[in-house]
């Protein structure tokens, strides 16, 4: 039934994002070798989970382990600044470059860069949307990178974790609990869905986010 949905909304929006056999694996190695598989969270979740329509105009949204582009490319189709994707692996990269061409109702320019998210730029994000895509070593990197850029260029932004359900935390929600500067504010999760959304931000003081 999943894969049925999903199907039906690459055709929808003009993109290949489904994988319907072994979810595969980048071929490149992280620095700290935590990747997880190549999994896109379905469109009924995806909709629920990220709901595009509260970005702002002025948004840069970046989806960290973007694989095929699936959750930038929701992005892309509402108004807002810009949509960066962060991928590992070049051959996933280069789906979700061609995603982003044929992607039917795009409104807002993507970008997609290969390399480790652990050493990527991320200066000018507003909005960044994890997707399950590594592990502990490479999200407690990551979120310091965003946490320094904060310094050089202050500004309010939100992160979007996607997590599995579990009644005890693992170790990725441990780092990002732990961060000492993003701010809990809500979560979200659907009954018949294996994974959870929490929502995170560091908000300046008199921000109106």
């Amino acid at each position: 039934m999943r894969l049925g949905v999903d199907w039906i909304g690459d055709w929808l929006y003009a993109i290949d994002t489904v994988e319907a056999g072994p979810l595969p694996l980048a071929k490149e190695c992280s620095r700290f070798g935590d990747p997880f598989v190549n999994g896109p969270v379905s469109y009924w979740i995806l909709h629920s989970y990220l709901d595009c329509k509260k970005l702002r105009t002025d948004e840069i949204f970046y989806d960290i382990g973007c694989g095929g582009g699936r959750a930038v490319c929701m992005a892309a189709r509402h108004r807002i600044a810009k949509c960066v994707g962060i991928e590992l692996s070049e051959s996933f990269a280069a789906k979700a470059r061609a995603n982003a061409k044929s992607l039917r109702g795009r409104l807002a320019p993507i970008e997609v860069r290969v390399g480790d998210a652990a050493d990527m730029d991320y200066n000018d994000g507003t909005t960044y949307y994890f997707g399950d895509p590594f592990g502990a070593d490479t999200m407690l990197a990551v979120l310091n990178r965003i946490h320094s850029s904060l310094k050089d260029y202050p500004r309010s932004i939100q992160c979007i974790f996607i997590l599995p359900v579990a009644e005890q935390p693992n170790a990725v929600q441990q780092v990002i609990a732990a961060s000492g500067w993003l701010q809990y504010m809500d979560h979200k999760h659907l009954r018949y869905s294996a994974m959870r959304a929490e929502y995170w931000a560091y908000v300046l003081p008199d921000s109106k986010r």
